[in-house]
C-alpha cells in the first residue's frame, strides 16, 4: 500500500459485531467511521446514532448545600459516584471512604460548585457532627479520619 493509500483509508474493529473493516475516508462513510460500526452494522444500527443530541445529564439540585455555606471538617450526607458520607475539607472537596476492586480507602470527591469534569459531590444535609481535635480533614495516611468516618456511618 502506498503512503497515498494509507490516508484515504482506515481500518475499523465495529463495535457491535468485532469484525475488521477497511473503509474509504470521504463524506459517504464518516457516520460508519465515527461511531465505528462495519458495512452491515452501520445500514442496521447507524440510524439510531444520526442527529441524536448529546445526553447531557442534569442533576436535581434541589436541597443541595452550596459551596460557600460548608464547613471546613464538618460531616454531610452527600450524593457523589463514590460514597455518602463525607468530611468538608475547607477547598471544594469532600473527603470519603471509597472502595474499588475490594480495597477501602479515603479518597475527595469535589463539591458540584466547582464545575465539571470532577464537581461530582452533592452536599444534601449538614449532620452537625465536626472532627475531633486531633483528626485533620486530609486525604493521605489518616487512618484516624478512615475510622471516624466508619464509626459515623452506621
Amino acid at each position: 500500500m502506498s503512503n497515498e493509500t494509507e490516508k484515504t483509508q482506515i481500518q475499523i474493529v465495529c463495535r457491535a459485531c468485532g469484525e475488521t473493516e477497511i473503509y474509504d475516508i470521504n463524506d459517504q462513510n464518516k457516520q460508519a467511521i465515527k461511531h465505528n460500526l462495519c458495512r452491515k452494522c452501520k445500514d442496521r444500527f447507524g440510524p439510531l446514532f444520526e442527529n441524536r443530541p448529546p445526553t447531557i445529564h442534569k442533576p436535581d439540585l434541589t436541597g443541595m448545600i452550596a459551596i460557600n455555606d460548608c464547613i471546613k471538617g464538618r460531616l454531610y450526607k452527600i450524593r457523589a459516584r463514590n460514597f455518602q458520607l463525607g468530611v468538608y475539607d475547607g477547598q471544594g472537596g469532600f473527603i470519603g471512604r471509597r472502595n474499588k476492586f475490594g480495597q477501602w480507602y479515603l479518597f475527595t470527591e469535589y463539591h458540584y460548585d466547582t464545575g465539571a469534569p470532577h464537581g461530582t459531590a452533592m452536599p444534601m444535609e449538614d449532620t452537625g457532627i465536626d472532627l475531633p481535635e486531633g483528626i485533620e480533614a486530609k486525604e493521605n495516611g489518616n487512618p484516624k479520619l478512615a475510622a471516624f468516618l466508619i464509626e459515623h456511618a452506621t
